[in-house]
């Protein structure tokens, strides 16, 4: 075989292989324009996926904050659930003061009169 004829077999050989690799190379070429697709390729996904990143990254900023503004208000409501608690036992207290001057007869009877003057 001469150099000519290995040559002729190359070349032969060679467009065969390009004609087979042809139905490759266009399917190929489809998925690189599907892939680059502003509408759905991956550069449109990528973007989808980094708006969803940051929404999540926004949402947990401020499920943080409710959690502290909740955490403020447990601790306020706290106080004033017990200085509630203050005020009712002072004022039972009181009552109970009340009822014991009430029971000394001289105290009652002025208590009695100063109704009756303030009920005029």
């Amino acid at each position: 075989m001469t150099d000519e004829d290995v040559n002729k077999l190359r070349s032969a050989v060679k467009e065969e292989i390009d004609f087979a690799l042809e139905p490759v190379k266009d399917r190929l070429s489809n998925m690189e324009g599907n892939f680059n697709d502003p509408k759905t390729g991956l550069k449109r996904i990528n973007q989808k996926l980094d708006a969803l990143w940051d929404q999540t990254v926004k949402l947990t900023e401020d499920m943080e904050e409710v959690k502290i503004s909740v955490d403020n208000l447990e601790g306020k409501v706290d106080r004033i659930d017990s200085k509630f608690d203050r005020v009712i036992d002072t004022n039972i207290d009181y009552g109970n003061r009340l009822e014991d001057i009430e029971q000394v007869s001289v105290i009652a009877h002025e208590l009695r009169l100063k109704r009756r003057k303030m009920k005029d």
